[in-house]
Formats: structure tokens, sequence, C-alpha cells
């Protein structure tokens, strides 16, 4: 396995995609601006309106607690294909109605002042002199093999700009021209065990083991996506020492972001929103590798072997 995409990806979302401070904090204004005034942008569905209008009402409980959301400082981290963008959804409406800052590390490495919740993508905090084993934190991570499955489907037909950079590494080719050249799916899956997803299962190793003797929470991405009594999100919330007085507001901005929330709508992100899919689909080979180049990793991430 090599990790030769991981840095493309930072590099090309930096370049195409990061919007500036500036930028993201007046339209985050903005946006709240016209929820207060009822005023959202045309198009805007009825449903979503609705939904903001509920975060609001709950928001004041909180609000005019006189509390802060957090008593402290705290991080959540995820890893590719573990949930990033629902997390990162639910911390925009979450701090947008409770007024606090979110560092979005990804977005924003320089550093942010006021912070109260930092969240990285990558979970890289020790890159950014963040000792996570300092802050409460949450870590969010997922069984290696739907790692597997999860990252071959998205980078087969995302249009997330790395994927399409050429690779001196590929013979000059893009990552995603690479899957679809290959013959067939098993291939894929090899190729992917053996590039991005067997980067990201590092990385969640990696993580797991250098906060082995911390209070740091490994929290299943399986558990958000599939109990609907928000549990999961509860122990998140939970974990990082919320204030009851926003804990309806919080799990509200969870549901809201939920695939189990009538009226979701996959995307290329999420395809299914099932757990398990690595046993019907992933060939045997590539379970065999997986055991080989990373051996019980599942087992030492909290899944059965």
């Amino acid at each position: 396995m090599t990790d030769l995409m991981k840095e493309p990806m930072r590099d090309v979302f930096s370049d195409h995609v990061a919007e500036s401070r500036a930028t993201f904090k007046t339209r985050s204004r903005q946006l709240v601006s016209r929820i207060k005034n009822h005023a959202l942008a045309p198009g805007s569905s009825a449903e979503r309106f609705k939904a903001l209008e509920v975060l609001k009402s709950l928001a004041k409980i909180g609000t005019s607690s006189g509390v802060a959301p957090f008593p402290h400082q705290c991080l959540i981290g995820t890893f590719h294909k573990t949930g990033t963008v629902l997390i990162e959804k639910m911390l925009r409406d979450l701090s947008r109605f409770a007024e606090f800052e979110v560092w979005n590390i990804g977005r924003f490495p320089e550093g942010q002042d006021d912070w109260l919740i930092g969240f990285d993508w990558w979970s890289d905090f020790h890159q950014y002199d963040l000792d996570a084993s300092e802050y409460p934190t949450v870590l969010i991570i997922r069984d290696p093999r739907d790692v597997i499955v999860s990252s071959m489907k998205f980078h087969s037909v995302a249009d997330e700009p790395w994927l399409h950079v050429p690779q001196p590494e590929l013979g000059g080719r893009t990552y995603q021209q690479t899957l679809l050249d290959m013959n067939n799916d098993e291939e894929r899956f090899l190729f992917e065990l053996r590039h991005q997803a067997g980067a990201t299962i590092a990385d969640m190793l990696a993580a797991r083991r250098r906060l082995s003797n911390s209070d740091a929470l490994f929290l299943p991405l399986e558990d958000l996506m599939g109990d609907r009594t928000l549990g999961g999100f509860k122990r998140l919330f939970e974990h990082l020492g919320i204030e009851s007085a926003y804990l309806p507001l919080a799990l509200t901005a969870a549901y809201e972001h939920s695939v189990f929330r009538p009226g979701f709508r996959k995307s290329g992100h999420i395809t299914s929103g099932r757990s398990k899919l690595w046993q019907e689909i992933l060939p045997q080979s590539v379970l065999d590798e997986l055991d080989e180049t990373y051996p019980r990793a599942a087992e030492e991430l909290g899944y059965e072997n």
C-alpha cells in the first residue's frame, strides 16, 4: 500500500474548493439572517425551511440558559469515507444556531480564533499542535472492509478534483481513469486497498494506537447511520460534554442530516446507508490481502473479524 493520494487530495481541494475564512463566515451570517427573516433563497425546499425553523426554536432553549454549548474546547475527527460530510453538515447547523465557532481544519489549516469545536477530515490533529489526548475527542471510524467498498464505488464516479489530476505514479493517468480502466471490480477493490482505502485504514489504526491510553471515543459510523434512536449521536455529544439545554438542538441537527430521515436524498457521498456491504460483494482475495497487509484490522477497530 502506498499513500500517494493523500497529499494530492489535500492540495487539489485547497486549490479548487476551499473558501477564505472571511467569505465562509459572510455566507454563514447571510444564511442565518435569511432564516431569521423568513427569506431563504429561491428554490430552497419547504422541508428544509421547516427544519431550520425547528432548529431556531430549539436553539432558544440553549442560548437563553446563559451557558456555552460546551464547557471547554473539544475535537471531532473523521477519516476518508467515514461520515465526513454528515458530521460537517451537522456541525454547520449546530454551530450557527447555538452561536459558537467551529474550526474546520480542512478548510482553514492556518488556524482560527475563538473556536469551541475543532473538526478535521483526517483526524490529523497532531499536525496542528493539537494533542487529542488533552481534549474531549471523538473520532468517527468505519469497518475497514466497508471502507474499501465505499471508496471504490465513490472514486469510480465522483467529480472531486483530486480524482482527475494525472498522477506520475499511475503512469500519467488519473486515479479515476485507473479504476475505470480495470477489468473487473475485484481488481478495483484490490487497487483501493493498495492505495486510498488502504491509507484510510492505516490512518484509523494509527489513531487508535496513538490514543489507546486516552479517553478519546472511537465511534463507529455504523452507530450514527443505523440507530434511529440517535443513541450514537447522543454518545458523541455527551462525550464532548454538551450542556443539557443544547442537547435537543444537537440531536435535531444530527437527525436532519441522517440517512433515515424521511425524504433523505442519496448522494455521491452516501449511496446506500447500509453497513456490512462487504459481506455481499468483497471477493475473498481482497479479504485475504487486507488481513495480510493489516492483520486483524477490523478486530483492532472494534469490529467482528
